[in-house]
């Protein structure tokens, strides 16, 4: 066929005849075959992507008419929100309409937002977009605050004071600005039924130790001992104090660079170290006497017999030797698999100190000079279910003494 024919059959192609022209055994297509995917089907493709993302259900519900209206009416896709500025409040409430009351999650990132420089345009934005969450409040199951003191002052002392929060089931609370006062955010009326995971960097909350009963997991970074501590928390039997602790369930601990408060009361944890089961103490020093105390005491609340994960992070030379010193002279931590130390002076490790973990399955050492720790490990009688140490990055099998099967 010449070029002109090419050209003009090109001129008069045909793609609808075309593709009717195609065999198609007696079915005629007059629509996308995606288009003929049962709705059921598509809805549950949707919840499987969108779980913990905001992006996801966005791009769906923005690819043609039939996803959108999917989308738009299925409550599970609109579950997590984030808030990165208030300057559209009516299409926060969009989203929360879309809800249609089911629970949900909202992470709030403003860390530079300074509501009082802005504009009176602005700042009636702003709180038209909290009003829209306090009047969904009773729905929120997870908050994850980003912000400085400014914002978690008027969300938490103003907007949430004397708020019952009645499905929310964990916190995270990260006061962004090194330089501001630590402050105290509350009181915080909280379900203990519901409540489990708390968490908090630079700041502090004031809650009455009854609505703490429910809780699992704590981090606490740069923030106060006072939740650690039962004679510390408010409790509505005041002056009366309950003697056993109140957080029987905590099974996470984290406590990085956070100090118990100085008492005369030595052991009186507001948890039940017997229950914990993970962990992390990181950034502890011990350069003063009362460092030193509160340094005691804090080993004493937390190193439960019970334990399975042990982590220890960058602890100061005085804070580690206790650290040693302490789990040396106790009873042995028959449970405890694993055994993280990080940034410590592993030349502190001694013999009595290994024997206290007969159950390691696994031991981490980084930025650290493991070699005396290497010495100790060819004596069979150490560790005996551990045939590898991960060492600054590497995995190296252990070498046993010759005797050792």
């Amino acid at each position: 066929m010449s070029d002109s024919e090419l050209r003009q059959n090109s001129s008069t192609f045909d793609l609808r005849a075309m593709m009717y022209a195609i065999p198609s055994w007696g079915i005629v297509p007059n629509s996308c075959y995606i288009q003929q995917v049962p709705n059921e089907f598509l809805e549950n493709v949707f919840e499987v992507l969108s779980a913990g993302s905001t992006k996801v259900p966005m791009t769906i519900s923005h690819v043609c008419r039939q996803w959108r209206t999917l989308a738009v009416g299925l409550p599970s896709l609109w579950t997590f929100l984030v808030i990165t500025t208030t300057s559209y409040p009516e299409i926060f409430a969009e989203f929360i309409s879309r809800l249609k009351h089911r629970s949900f999650e909202l992470k709030i990132n403003l860390p530079d937002l300074v509501i009082k420089m802005c504009p009176s345009e602005h700042q009636a934005r702003f709180w038209d977009t909290f009003r829209t969450l306090l009047k969904n409040i009773v729905c929120l199951r997870g908050l994850h605050v980003k912000s400085n003191n400014g914002i978690l002052f008027i969300l938490f002392n103003n907007l949430l004071e004397r708020v019952e929060l009645p499905q929310l089931e964990f916190l995270s609370v990260h006061q962004v600005d090194l330089t501001a006062r630590r402050f105290t955010l509350g009181p915080l009326l909280l379900n203990p039924s519901t409540f489990t995971k708390l968490s908090l960097m630079n700041i502090m909350i004031e809650c009455d130790a009854s609505r703490l009963a429910g809780l699992r997991s704590i981090a606490l970074v740069n923030s106060s001992g006072t939740l650690l501590d039962q004679t510390q928390l408010p409790h509505s039997t005041y002056p009366a104090i309950p003697k056993e602790p109140v957080m029987t369930m905590v099974s996470e601990l984290t406590i990085n660079a956070t100090s118990l408060v100085s008492t005369t009361n030595e052991n009186t944890p507001s948890f039940d170290a017997s229950a914990l089961r993970t962990l992390v103490l990181a950034r502890l020093c011990a350069q003063t006497e009362k460092e030193v105390h509160s340094v005691h005491r804090l080993f004493n609340f937390t190193l439960g017999q019970h334990l399975e994960t042990l982590t220890c992070v960058s602890l100061d030379t005085r804070a580690f030797q206790i650290f040693i010193a302490m789990t040396s002279a106790g009873p042995t931590f028959p449970h405890l698999h694993y055994l993280f130390l990080m940034d410590v002076n592993a030349g502190d490790v001694t013999y009595q100190f290994l024997r206290a973990f007969p159950a390691i399955i696994s031991f981490r050492i980084e930025d650290a000079r493991p070699h005396s720790v290497m010495t100790y490990l060819l004596a069979q009688e150490l560790m005996p279910l551990l045939n590898y140490v991960h060492i600054n990055g590497q995995t190296i099998p252990r070498v046993r003494t010759p005797d050792c099967p």
